[in-house]
């Protein structure tokens, strides 16, 4: 039982900008479950045994969390904070002015001490993290934002790469025209990742390109230099969805479609 769900200031009851309620994260040697609850006013974040009758570790933490997401080798946790509240859980909207929150949203945390091993600032707004496999990076994309845009502001809206030992920003990943944001995928060989780029944002009239052939929907990236493979029309996932996907080998790239489509359009 949360006392969240009877604290009519909970965020949980807020229907605008109210954060994510839970993040989830599988660790890939043995479907460990990584969970994040943002009910409270403490949020808290448990570690469960894959059938989840053990707790194996559990973690209070005074930000709202947005992702969390293991290491490849199982032995560390990133967790992403939003970006929307700031250290008293006051929300903050998405006003460019005040938003994001300059407080460090990226923690790396030892899972079997608790300890945290680093904190860094990723400039975002971020919605998503992904570790290269081999885990020598850390990949974040922006997140959607609502207020209106400039065309000088698309190049905002990108993929960051950041060392998650050193919190050492390593490059960025940008597109042209549309940016990046919201969704993101990292190719199980590392050599490629894939980026929301459909995402609707609102902008000041007569700044974007509003023909629906113009805008493209997930586009992939060389991860080491940022030059673009390829653009697709087949959109992404909203944020929080199915977003896209590599098959195992890295042959595939698989997007869900988000809600609102209809059949004439899958």
């Amino acid at each position: 039982p949360s006392a969240g769900l009877t604290d009519l200031n909970s965020p949980i009851w807020n229907s605008f900008g109210r954060p994510n309620l839970l993040a989830l994260a599988l660790r890939a040697q043995d479907d460990a479950v990584a969970i994040a609850y943002n009910y409270d006013s403490q949020p808290r974040i448990y570690i469960y045994s894959s059938d989840l009758t053990e707790k194996l570790h559990t973690w209070q933490r005074n930000r709202y969390i947005n992702r969390l997401c293991w290491s490849p080798d199982g032995k560390q946790i990133a967790v992403l904070y939003s970006g929307k509240y700031d250290q008293d859980k006051t929300f903050v909207g998405e006003d460019p002015t005040k938003m994001p929150v300059r407080l460090p949203d990226l923690e790396i945390i030892d899972v079997q001490s608790g300890t945290t091993l680093k904190e860094f600032f990723t400039g975002g707004p971020e919605s998503m993290i992904a570790f290269s496999p081999d885990g020598s990076s850390l990949y974040t994309i922006s997140e959607m934002k609502s207020l209106g845009y400039l065309s000088s502001d698309w190049e905002r809206d990108m993929i960051r790469v950041f060392s998650p030992r050193t919190g050492t920003l390593v490059r960025t990943l940008t597109v042209k025209r549309t940016g990046l944001r919201s969704v993101l995928a990292v190719s199980p060989d590392g050599r490629f990742v894939a980026g929301d780029a459909w995402t609707p944002l609102w902008h000041f009239p007569l700044t974007e390109d509003t023909d629906p052939g113009g805008n493209d929907a997930v586009v992939v990236l060389e991860a080491s230099t940022g030059k673009v493979v390829f653009r697709s029309l087949l959109k992404t996932g909203r944020p929080g969805g199915s977003g896209p996907l590599f098959s195992p080998d890295s042959r595939l790239l698989i997007t869900g479609f988000g809600p609102g489509r209809s059949h004439d359009e899958m």
